[in-house]
């Protein structure tokens, strides 16, 4: 099997389990517990699907050339996706700040990538 399916599978996976967890909601106790948190989290969920996606469209031919692009405008456009998908959602809500730390982890994690 090709590496690229391979990376592109666990992409899928990760987005899955990304966009299955946003969703559930947030008791107003919890929120407290896990803003303190959030960041980190967003940091650390964000990096680990910023590097499979790098790795996704380096062993992609006909994207390996703009790898780091495509993976930051993927990053960024699922995560803003993920937002809007909070919306809806008892207990959470659109939030920028994530959007950004999302942004800023694919940002760095490219770069290292990229030195």
């Amino acid at each position: 099997m090709k590496k690229s399916l391979i990376y592109w599978f666990i992409v899928y996976v990760l987005c899955f389990i990304i966009f299955f967890y946003s969703g559930k909601s947030i008791v107003p106790s919890q929120v407290y517990i896990l803003s303190s948190w959030d960041i980190i989290l967003h940091l650390i969920e964000y990096s680990i699907l910023s590097f499979f996606v790098y790795l996704a469209f380096k062993n992609t031919s006909s994207f390996s050339n703009n790898k780091a692009i495509y993976t930051i405008i993927f990053i960024v456009l699922f995560a803003v996706l993920d937002e809007i998908h909070q919306i809806k959602t008892p207990g959470r809500f659109f939030s920028v700040h994530d959007i950004l730390t999302d942004s800023f982890a694919s940002i760095a994690i490219t770069s290292l990538f990229n030195l």
